[in-house]
């Protein structure tokens, strides 16, 4: 630690806000997801082939219509046959995606655990930066 406490207890401060900035920007992100979510319609779609990597999703819309889409993710975990969980817009189903609740609540998690720790580690630089002239004496 250096001799400028007050530049530390600024720093410590700045990275504790940064912390409570990450976590409203990812409580905005996952409450924006919510939205989405909520008008989603769902289907249950299965794996066709793969393009690329990425597998090829075919499903049914209730009107009978069948549709395809390949998705953005990619990977082994997608073999030809499998069944997969579809969210879609009723207005364009092409545009449709694989739903993925494991990996959405992992990726809150995350942020939530990333914006904890920067503020945890700020709200620690800043207490110990003040304190640290009753330590030398």
């Amino acid at each position: 630690m250096s001799n400028r406490p007050v530049g530390a207890v600024a720093a410590g401060i700045l990275i504790f806000v940064a912390g409570l900035v990450v976590g409203v920007w990812g409580l905005e992100q996952a409450r924006a997801e919510q939205d989405r979510l909520a008008i989603a319609a769902r289907a249950d779609g299965t794996v066709t082939g793969h393009l690329n990597g990425h597998p090829q999703i075919a499903f049914s819309l209730p009107s009978g219509d069948r549709v395809s889409f390949t998705a953005a993710v990619g990977g082994d975990d997608y073999p030809a046959g499998k069944r997969v969980d579809v969210l879609y817009r009723m207005d364009h189903p092409s545009d449709a995606m694989l739903d993925r609740p494991h990996a959405r609540w992992a990726r809150n998690g995350l942020i939530g655990v990333l914006s904890i720790a920067t503020m945890a580690l700020g709200a620690y630089i800043a207490w110990y930066a003040r304190n640290y002239d009753l330590r030398r004496a």
